[in-house]
This record gives C-alpha cells, structure tokens and sequence, in this order.
C-alpha cells in the first residue's frame, strides 16, 4: 500500500488524463500528494477531472449546494494576512457579546505580523472573554507574510514585475 505522501513535492503530466485508465491514474497521484496537470484534446473530456482534482475532499465548514466565493490577492513584499476560523469572532465575552470581525480587522491593522500578530490577537481574545472562559469553538490563527526581496528593490532601480 502507497503512503498518502509518497508522491509529495512532485508533479505529473499525464496526456488523456480525463478519461479511462489515464483519469484514474490522474486521480490516483494527486491522492498521494501529487501536483497533476492533465490533458487531452477535448476540453469536455479535461473538465469533470479537474474538477475533481480541485476538489481533495470537501473543507470542513462547507456545505454541498452552497455558493462561496472565490478571492484571489498578490502579496506585494511585506504585505501579511491572518487566516483564521470563525471560532475567534464568533467567542463571546461573558455579557455574550461576541468578539467580531470588526475586531478581528482592527488588531490586523495595527501593525505586527506573522507570529506577534497571532500573539497580539490571543491576548486580545484573552482579554475579551475573561479568565474562566470555556472555549466554545476552535481556534485557528495563520499569518502569512512575504518576505522583502533583492528582487523588489525599487528604490534600488530594480525591475518590479
């Protein structure tokens, strides 16, 4: 039996990938981690499998039938972004007034980042739902951050692509 990660870090291309024996070895790949592009002469034969190559599971929180919308965004150097779950706006102080997003967005704007940031946001939340707060939800908390480059050097006279 294959490790799910055997094929981590990889990448295939497999011609006829969207029918037959080629769709399941297509499949089969990125269950094991990895990244697949596929093709084949017919767009209609490449759709239904991307779909599913996409689609590695259904994300917790997401329900079949519901419409969500997709946002895409380039990180300019410097630039961070804190992913979170909806356990951090959603906790509620003991009054059961609720954190917020509002909230949420201003400890984002005040400046740290990265490690400082989730930091900066759980002593806030701390704060706000007291000392013998049951947490009622999870919490999850990423920043990400890009790192200045030798390559975005702009005062420097380096080409910004």
């Amino acid at each position: 039996m294959f490790q799910p990660t055997l094929l981590e870090n990889r990448v295939a291309l497999i011609t006829g990938g969207g029918t037959g024996i080629c769709r399941g070895i297509a499949l089969a790949f990125a269950a094991h981690g990895c990244d697949v592009a596929i093709t084949s002469r017919k767009m209609e034969h490449l759709e239904p499998t991307a779909a599913e190559l996409r689609a590695r599971g259904m994300p917790l929180g997401l329900m079949p039938g519901m419409d969500y919308e997709e946002m895409r965004f380039q990180f300019k150097p410097g630039d961070c972004a804190l992913l979170h779950s909806d356990g951090l706006a959603e906790a509620h102080a003991p009054d059961r007034e609720m954190f917020g997003f509002p909230r949420v967005s201003e400890l984002v704007g005040k400046g740290p980042s990265g490690e400082a940031l989730i930091d900066l946001c759980l002593t806030e939340l701390g704060n706000f739902t007291g000392p013998d707060h049951e947490q009622e939800d999870d919490i999850t908390l990423v920043s990400l951050q890009r790192s200045p480059s030798a390559w975005h050097q702009g005062d420097q006279g380096v080409d910004e692509r």
